[in-house]
């Protein structure tokens, strides 16, 4: 099989003998946005990051398999692969332990006012912290049940809290105490300390003023999702008015966030830069899901 692999993956340079090893022809094209190194209708899978950005799926003619380095399929023809019967594969769980460690950190943060604290020290200061919350027992409501779901769900568990998990397909699953659809939001909103928004891209605020209306006034919200997935114009006025506590934001939509954002002013707002998929172990953790998927390919 003929494979055009981008430098998208970053990592892809160290894997490329061994997959020439698995047997599959290997193409490799460093910038997505350059010319292709062969003809496209040659090629039978991608692994890839945003190479369909630049040059039209349509002209991969012979495709029968794509791989993506993400987790969303935001940057998949999703619709195209469908109708033709393409194979999609994502990064799996390559950012969950990642993220997850990300989420709980920024709570952690949050609940510990360490922002106080830094300030503190800069200023050879002695004052005690009197606005520590704990993390342990809350009630936390996850929009989403997929991989990094359930890795924030496993580690919430060690701070005793009752995780609820929002999903379209209502079952048992593992580390969540509770499984809920989406017409119980409002109600499961309610009770929630916490708001863990980690459901894949839909394109519209799946939070907005409404949901943010049920919510406590000292509930924290944590979006890793996308930043579409949440009303900016409600979280502000929320945020405001006391309506909830706090935000720790990591997407926005759009990307990067203007400058000029009200977000920026507030003081019960954490905004890090997309960045909480980063750690040291995606690497390997990608490789190992790429590797996976390219054999299930040649079967």
């Amino acid at each position: 099989m003929k494979l055009l692999v981008t430098g998208g993956w970053y990592e892809a340079p160290k894997h490329l003998d061994e997959i020439r090893e698995m047997g599959y022809t290997v193409y490799f094209m460093e910038k997505e946005d350059g010319d292709l190194p062969c003809d496209p209708a040659e090629i039978d899978g991608a692994v890839y990051c945003r190479v369909f950005n630049y040059h039209p799926v349509e002209q991969f003619t012979n495709l029968k398999f794509i791989q993506t380095e993400s987790v969303g399929y935001d940057r998949v023809p999703v619709e195209y692969c469908k109708e033709h019967g393409i194979v999609m594969h994502n990064a799996g769980n390559a950012y969950a332990n990642a993220m997850s460690e990300y989420i709980i950190g920024h709570l952690l943060s949050w609940y510990q006012n360490m922002v106080q604290e830094m300030e503190n020290q800069a200023n050879h200061g002695w004052a005690k912290n009197h606005r520590k919350r704990e993390l342990a027992g809350k009630r936390v409501c996850i929009i989403g049940t997929g991989n990094i779901a359930k890795q924030t769900a496993k580690k919430l568990a060690g701070f005793d809290c009752y995780v609820t998990g929002i999903t379209h397909t209502v079952r048992e699953i593992e580390f969540f105490d509770e499984v809920v659809g989406y017409d119980e939001l409002h109600r499961v909103l309610a009770e929630a300390d916490i708001l863990v928004m980690a459901a894949p891209q839909t394109g519209r605020p799946v939070v907005g003023e409404s949901e943010l209306a049920v919510m406590k006034r000292d509930a924290v919200l944590v979006n890793v999702s996308r930043g579409t997935e949440l009303d900016q114009a409600a979280l502000i006025k929320a945020l405001k008015s006391g309506a909830i506590q706090a935000a720790i934001l990591d997407v926005m939509d759009p990307e990067p966030l203007n400058p000029d954002n009200e977000l920026w002013t507030l003081d019960n707002v954490i905004i890090t830069p997309h960045a909480s998929y980063i750690g040291d172990g995606n690497a390997d953790r990608l490789w190992n899901v790429i590797k996976t998927n390219l054999e299930k390919e040649l079967l």
